[in-house]
Parts: structure tokens; C-alpha cells; sequence
């Protein structure tokens, strides 16, 4: 392993509150931009996987899902990222830190009336396989039809094809439509953007004892994906 490599991979798992993102590996970019790539972000190090990209169920631990979804995580990645995207030409650097928010908006995203985490709350949803379709008050909750609107597949991503038969049964069964705006990543110094209640556009969900309401908290915001 090279000196650089191993320097990278240090920084990555220093400690279990804060890592860096390629601190130091930057050969073809101003200095500005290499000291935003290499500032620390101060969250708990499991923040790193979401770098994979994908669904982002459920962690299924409670305490570990508490020390990722703080809101110093949260101001943290959003400066990051803000600053990244400000003093480096490539877009592309502060591609890294969006891939991580993208993964904790959707582990963090909570329901206002249980107080659970969505994912735990989508992870006991009735087992039918992806061919059956769920239970009414189950495929209009809150939290489902928010994870839904907040995934993103890409072009090559295997269930897309599910995703988006998911999306028009949602509006078609639940009420509401696709959204018509893109949210956009705003400054460290800005409220994120949130979607407080998503049961607005699910009004036959409302009826079901188990629909919900999405909000944010000091700790956990639920925001969807910057672009």
C-alpha cells in the first residue's frame, strides 16, 4: 500500500465521530479545493457506507442510527459539501459528500406520530415480496411514500424498474402526484429542505390509524436528495 493510500485510509477511520474524504490525494486541484476536500466532517464514522449509494434501509440498531443522525452531522455534511462546491471547479469533488447526505436523509427520516425511524417503520411492513402488493395503510404510510420520493436509482440501478411501478401505484392508490420541483442543496447557513408533511399528498392515507406525519427535530432532519 502506497504512502498515500495509507494516509487516506487512516483518515477515513481515525475515530468513530469524524473521518475526511481524500485528504491530501487531490494532485490536480487549487489548494482552495484541496483544503475543502480535506476538511473533517464530524460524523460517526458508519456515515462512510452510504458511499455505496442505494435504497438505505434500516441499520437495525437503534444506538447506531442515534450517533449518525445528529444534527452536527447534519450542519457538518452541508458545510462540507457547500464548501467543496464553492471553491473547486470540478463539480465532481463534492460528489463524495453528496452520496453520503443522500444516505442520511433516508436513514434519519422519521415519523412524527410513532417517533420511529422510517426504515424501522418500512422494515416491519408485511413480507409479500416485490410481485404482491402491500396492505393499503402500509403502501400509503408516510414514511413509504417519503423513501420513495427520496430514492433516486440510477440508470443501471436493478430495481428501477420496481421503483417506479411503486411510485404510480402510490399516487395512484394514496392520492397526490409526482413532485414537480427538484429540491436543491442549500448553504450550512440555510434550513435544509424538508417535506414536513407528507400525509398532505397521501389524503386517503389519512384515514388509516397507522399514517403518520414527517417532520423534522433539532437532531434529525428529513430532507430530500441536493442535486
Amino acid at each position: 500500500m502506497s504512502a498515500s493510500k495509507l494516509y487516506i485510509f487512516l483518515c477515513l477511520f481515525l475515530s468513530a465521530s469524524a473521518f475526511t474524504l481524500g485528504a491530501g490525494s487531490h494532485e490536480d486541484v487549487s489548494k482552495a479545493c484541496d483544503a475543502a476536500i480535506s476538511n473533517e466532517i464530524d460524523c460517526h464514522r458508519k456515515a462512510i457506507s452510504f458511499l455505496n449509494g442505494g435504497w438505505h434501509g434500516s441499520l437495525e440498531d437503534d444506538a447506531l442510527t442515534d450517533a449518525i443522525c445528529t444534527d452536527t452531522c447534519s450542519q457538518s455534511l452541508r458545510g462540507w459539501i457547500s464548501t467543496v462546491s464553492e471553491d473547486c471547479e470540478d463539480e465532481d469533488e463534492a460528489r463524495a459528500g453528496l452520496r453520503i447526505w443522500t444516505g442520511w436523509n433516508a436513514t434519519c427520516l422519521k415519523d412524527t406520530k410513532t417517533g420511529r425511524y422510517c426504515n424501522d417503520i418500512i422494515l416491519d411492513f408485511t413480507d409479500r415480496g416485490e410481485d404482491k402488493e402491500l396492505p393499503l395503510n402500509e403502501l400509503c404510510h408516510p414514511c413509504y411514500v417519503k423513501r420513495l420520493e427520496m430514492y433516486k436509482p440510477t440508470p443501471y440501478a436493478l430495481n428501477i424498474k420496481w421503483h417506479r411501478e411503486q411510485l404510480e401505484l402510490v399516487y395512484k392508490k394514496c392520492g397526490g402526484s409526482a413532485p414537480t420541483e427538484t429540491s436543491t442543496f442549500v448553504s450550512e447557513e440555510t434550513a435544509p429542505v424538508t417535506t414536513a408533511e407528507v400525509s398532505k399528498a397521501s389524503p386517503k392515507a389519512n384515514s388509516e390509524e397507522e399514517s403518520g406525519s414527517l417532520t423534522e427535530s433539532p437532531e434529525q432532519t428529513a430532507s430530500s436528495e441536493p442535486t
